[in-house]
């Protein structure tokens, strides 16, 4: 259960200046779903395992490896109170048994428990210190609590231990992304998938960098090789449905994420980004469902809040669209666009003061935000 979450970028670039026009063609081109990858064990198979362990455990009660097995198993039913149960009573039998502690600390992440995470994964590094798992997992979770510093350390160190550890390579190059410094995420990104090629996440996580870089076509290929690599993974899908909403291709956007959705009908994340394809296409109301769907899933997604904020602006319902960009800016103060996003709102509601701070908090964050300081000179000059 460690945690996840290439070819130069230069022949990247020759890539996708040759073929932009084919890139295109492959939004919404969906492979059969009988062709999907084989399902994991579903729910009954494992519970059906579960049981036949707890029948061993009752006749071996000391038995390190029962219990450490029934573990990972209700770790994968979502079970957690009991894969920690199982995996302390592991590591009471063995203290030594440091892949109970990887195991521990991985559910401790789950739960959004960051800092029991990494005494696990540092008793991980204690009994291995060569183990790179460890040092990569502890970044993980030293970067989910936004100790970046310390993050960077643990998954340099996981490099250093292996340098062909595409793993690695990848968790550091989703950290790079998430401090927006995107050269040095796409060095890592391309490393990862030059030592795994088959690595479905990195071409996932590359197209969105191309995104980000508006490189659409270059996205869209990254994307359509994730799902190539993995067809049953949602995932795969929404990130297409990205970079073709913004190349203007609508339609096969929908049908991706449409698909998305078919393979997951609970993924929030497919109804945020078909929800902007909806804003895209001005078809606001659609947009409002989506992302009320997202929250209803998902009701600490600050993005789905943010998004329906955009349509309910559109549609002039600025109280509404304060409100829902107020709950972003609460659940992702650290954001700078959520304070742009906010800013608009006061802007159109010639809330001008409030509307300068949120430029100006949002200029603080991302100091190379140029459409802040643009929205911020209006709002000066509309308020004398």
């Amino acid at each position: 259960m460690l945690k996840n979450i290439q070819i130069a970028f230069l022949a990247l670039l020759v890539v996708v200046g040759v073929y932009g026009v084919e890139a295109q063609t492959r939004c919404g081109v969906l492979p059969p779903l009988e062709k999907a990858a084989p399902e994991s064990p579903s729910v009954a198979e494992l519970d059906a395992k579960i049981k036949a362990l707890s029948q061993r455990l009752k006749l071996e009660p000391k038995n390190q490896t029962l219990f450490y097995e029934r573990g990972r198993l209700y770790a994968k039913t979502g079970v957690f109170d009991e894969a920690i149960r199982d995996f302390t009573q592991t590591i009471e039998i063995n203290p030594a048994h440091f892949m109970a502690y990887l195991e521990r600390g991985n559910v401790y992440s789950e739960l959004k428990d960051s800092n029991a995470a990494i005494l696990d994964f540092s008793k991980v590094i204690e009994i291995s210190p060569m183990y790179e798992g460890g040092y990569n997992n502890r970044g993980i979770a030293y970067s989910d609590k936004r100790d970046y510093d310390a993050a960077i350390v643990d998954l340099n160190k996981a490099i250093e231990i292996d340098p062909k550890y595409a793993l690695g390579y990848y968790n550091r190059g989703v950290h790079y992304s998430k401090a927006k410094d995107y050269d040095a995420a796409m060095r890592d990104l391309n490393k990862s998938i030059e030592f795994d090629s088959g690595y479905a996440a990195a071409f996932r996580v590359r197209s969105r960098l191309l995104w980000e870089r508006k490189q659409y076509p270059g996205a869209i290929m990254d994307a359509t090789k994730a799902i190539e690599l993995k067809q049953d993974d949602p995932k795969g899908y929404v990130s297409r449905a990205t970079a073709c909403t913004s190349s203007g291709n609508h339609n096969g956007a929908i049908r991706d994420a449409n698909r998305a959705l078919e393979l997951n009908s609970k993924y929030a994340d497919a109804f945020i980004v078909r929800g902007l394809i909806y804003l895209d296409k001005k078809d606001f109301d659609a947009a409002i469902r989506d992302q009320t769907k997202a929250l209803e899933l998902d009701p600490q997604s600050a993005a789905a809040y943010t998004n329906r904020g955009l349509a309910w602006r559109q549609k002039r319902n600025y109280d509404t669209a304060l409100l829902d960009s107020m709950r972003a800016v609460e659940l992702a103060p650290e954001d700078g666009d959520v304070y742009f996003n906010r800013g608009l709102v006061y802007l159109d509601r010639k809330d001008y003061g409030f509307a300068i701070q949120d430029f100006d908090k949002a200029i603080e964050l991302n100091p190379k935000d140029v459409n802040a300081r643009k929205m911020r000179d209006r709002a000066q000059k509309e308020a004398l």
